[in-house]
């Protein structure tokens, strides 16, 4: 980069006469009578007061500090923008373009120097070859002129001529205000009859028009702050818009009303980009503060290099169609000698037209299912048992068929598919050998539900529906279809509400007579912290399970045994004790599959090699976690018996937190992001053809739970304050029983009405 240092001896800025101006944008007003001849000096050294001393104004100092011209080496203008930032600085100071033939075309002044440098690039590329840049400290505007002024004298000394883009009238080299367009009219006056109706010429002006601004008031004089901010945003972006006032009933009679109804939003401004609804002032002001504007408006910078590992899928929604690009990643493991990546970073793009074509050839769904079905969680450990390396994987994949959050999706759909149900293979990998234990988990597949209403634990409800059966058929259908042999493990309660749906679920599981189920109260045999006494489920089972096998591959690449059927677990949200289940049924494959090996005797086990089991552990706590992050937004609770097999004090705050953080999300969090899943997983289609599902009625028109939260807390203050004064006098006693009675039927009432104040979801419903 060919930059300017100060130095402390150069020329004099002589005094110039003034003839004509040039007016330009990057450059002051200034010309010259004649050849500017510079008198050479040389400085003398004189002592006298301080005080007598008079001293240049800080500009002329500056500017006398730059080099000449003609002492810098030019530097080549860059082809990208990355080369521009990394090139040339953005800061003050001035600069002088060359073309190809090195002849200076335009010298300068700049605030941030490479903006500068990169406009003239993308406006006049053929004469921009080469540049040269001074930078000046600490500068303001008297010290940028005599910066420049000293260039131009040289310029003209050299050459005896103005730079071509520094002459009077020269526009190339800087940006003219554009002349602001008149607002369209939708008819030429009220008085005259319409022959088409008007929404039909909306629809026509916002699909022909690439982006169209409805604001009230005009183009130049707004009438209110929304609609003066939008139109200062299209200006700094430099877009191409039209504009129409809402407010002229003379020329536009009718569109408040009309637009309101087309574009299923209540109020102004409206903007529209390609023919699609963005929104008001304020998600036009996110946009461009995230600098998604310019993506949005305009096609030509979709052209911008980035760098995108795979297209997740597509999303269309009033605002338009958009793409879902992956836009960084991190290696997390190999498999089979492949990496495995994790997604960092994603991105909305706006369609064009030519893409959407593509992206429907493609279908919709297809892509979105190809970005929810990946790995859920991807846990890779290096063991070394007996010292044979061994490379040992958990792969957890969810099915999106019923994707959602904790209490928004419970049980089954009308399809037999299940809320949290997912697939989690456990991989081994030594001396060529190659191992492989699959397990799955899902919710009861009943039709049932736990709706949300305040309280910690909301009641459980099975809904008695003619299908059940036939629901709870195709489930286990398919996954016979699927596995082969099904060994369904129920890890609930038998009492209460659990008790109710565990009764029920075994109710139906007896007309299955090709599945076997297994009833086994965790909490009852196993309590709080007798993780042993799992063995009591795997001596049930372990004579099918042992039969059921695994996946082994050979060092010679031959299938040596393959697994023939699956276990099913579930608990209540098939996280805590599901994550307990399977680890140890894990842990009892592994044992086999290394005695098949040859690694282990008849008499080893993992468990006999402390650190190795402790990584194997750690694997499976790890994956639980998350597991759960993903579908009740905590990590899991019981992880201590999958780490240690015992739990810890410490274990025991966790999961105290963490309960603690499930009532907090499930009551005031997960309506949201079950609505967000059921967006971006296709299951709900936005149309601005039907009402939209957020039009809330009469009680839900306010955030209640703040005003609840703030008149409880003020009940119970008066209420101890009236009781602390109570000794001092009678009368504050019938004080404090009236606000004790206010507030204790404030309470009754909020929990009576409990599920109006938690966040539900409102694109779709339960089933």
């Amino acid at each position: 980069m060919a930059t300017i240092n100060l130095s402390p001896l150069s020329t004099s800025s002589s005094s110039l006469r003034m003839l004509s101006s040039y007016p330009t944008q990057n450059t002051p007003t200034l010309s010259f009578y004649s050849r500017f001849t510079p008198s050479i000096f040389s400085p003398s050294i004189s002592v006298r007061p301080l005080t007598s001393i008079k001293l240049k104004p800080r500009s002329l100092i500056i500017a006398s500090a730059v080099k000449n011209l003609s002492e810098i080496e030019p530097a080549p203008f860059p082809v990208t923008n990355e080369e521009f930032a990394a090139t040339f600085p953005s800061e003050a100071g001035v600069y002088a373009v060359f073309d190809q033939n090195d002849e200076v075309q335009f010298i300068g002044i700049s605030r941030n120097i490479a903006a500068s440098l990169f406009t003239h690039k993308k406006s006049v590329p053929e004469l921009c070859g080469s540049v040269k840049v001074g930078l000046v400290n600490e500068p303001d505007r008297a010290a940028l002129t005599q910066a420049w002024k000293s260039w131009m004298e040289e310029q003209i000394q050299t050459t005896g001529k103005v730079p071509p883009g520094n002459e009077t009238g020269n526009t190339t080299w800087t940006r003219q205000p554009a002349k602001r367009k008149p607002d369209l009219r939708l008819t030429p006056g009220r008085h005259v009859q319409l022959t088409v109706p008007l929404q039909e010429l909306i629809d026509k002006l916002v699909k022909e028009n690439k982006v169209v601004a409805f604001i009230k008031g005009s183009r130049s004089a707004p009438m209110c702050g929304f609609s003066q901010r939008v139109i200062a945003i299209l200006e700094s972006q430099g877009v191409d818009y039209e504009t129409l006032d809402v407010l002229d009933e003379e020329h536009n009679y009718g569109l408040r009303e009309t637009l309101k109804q087309y574009s299923n939003w209540p109020t102004f401004p409206q903007v529209f980009v390609n023919g699609e609804l963005v929104g008001g002032c304020d998600i036009l002001t996110s946009m461009y503060e995230k600098g998604e504007l310019a993506d949005a408006s305009s096609s030509e910078n979709l052209s911008k290099s980035l760098t995108i590992y795979g297209v997740a899928g597509i999303i269309r929604l009033l605002a338009g169609t958009y793409v879902l690009v992956i836009t960084s990643r991190k290696e997390v493991g190999s498999f089979l000698g492949f990496p495995v990546y994790r997604v960092e970073s994603m991105k909305f793009l706006a369609c064009n037209e030519a893409l959407r074509l593509i992206l429907d050839l493609f279908g919709t769904n297809n892509f979105w299912r190809n970005l929810l079905s990946l790995s859920l969680s991807f846990q890779v450990a290096q063991l070394k048992l007996k010292d044979s390396p061994v490379t040992f994987t958990l792969i957890s994949r969810r099915c999106t068929r019923r994707l959602g959050t904790r209490m928004w999706r419970r049980g089954a759909n009308l399809d037999g598919d299940t809320a949290n149900f997912i697939e989690t293979e456990q991989l081994l990998e030594l001396e060529g050998f190659r191992c492989s234990l699959l397990q799955i988990r899902g919710s009861i597949p009943l039709l049932w539900e736990q709706i949300v209403d305040l309280s910690y634990k909301p009641r459980l409800r099975v809904i008695n529906h003619e299908q059940t059966p036939e629901v709870v058929e195709r489930h286990f259908h398919d996954l016979c279809q699927r596995y082969g042999e099904i060994i369904a493990v129920d890890l609930t309660d038998k009492h209460g509400d659990e008790g109710q749906l565990s009764a029920a679920y075994s109710a139906e599981m007896q007309k299955l007579p090709n599945v076997r189920y297994v009833s086994f109260d965790f909490h009852h045999v196993c309590g709080s912290s007798n993780f042993d006494n799992i063995h009591v489920l795997y001596d049930d089972i372990s004579e099918d399970f042992e039969k059921q096998g695994y996946f082994l591959i050979g060092s010679d690449g031959n299938i040596l045994e393959e697994q023939k059927g699956i276990i099913r677990s579930n608990c209540i949200d098939c996280l805590d004790r599901t994550n307990v289940t399977q680890s140890y049924l894990a842990q009892k494959s592994l044992d086999i599959q290394l005695r098949r090996i040859g690694v282990f005797s008849s008499t080893e086990s993992i468990s006999m090699f402390t650190e190795d089991y402790g990584k194997f552990r750690t694997l499976w706590a790890e994956q639980g976690d998350e597991i759960s992050l993903e579908y009740a937004g905590t990590h899991a609770l019981k992880g201590d018996l999958v780490r240690y097999g015992k739990q810890t004090v410490a274990g025991i705050i966790k999961d105290g937190m963490s309960a603690l953080s499930r009532y907090y999300l499930n009551n005031f969090h997960d309506g949201i992001r079950q609505d967000a899943l059921d967006l971006i997983s296709g299951r709900y289609t936005v149309s601005r053809h039907k009402p939209s599902p957020f039009q809330l009625n009469s009680f839900e028109t306010l955030s209640y739970l703040p005003v609840a939260s703030a008149l409880l807390l003020g009940g119970l203050t008066i209420t101890s304050v009236t009781i602390h004064q109570a000794g001092r006098n009678a009368q504050q006693y019938v004080t404090s029983v009236v606000w004790a009675g206010v507030t204790a039927g404030f309470v009754a009432l909020v929990k009576a009405n409990g599920r109006q104040f938690c966040s539900r979801p409102r694109l779709c419903g339960l089933l």
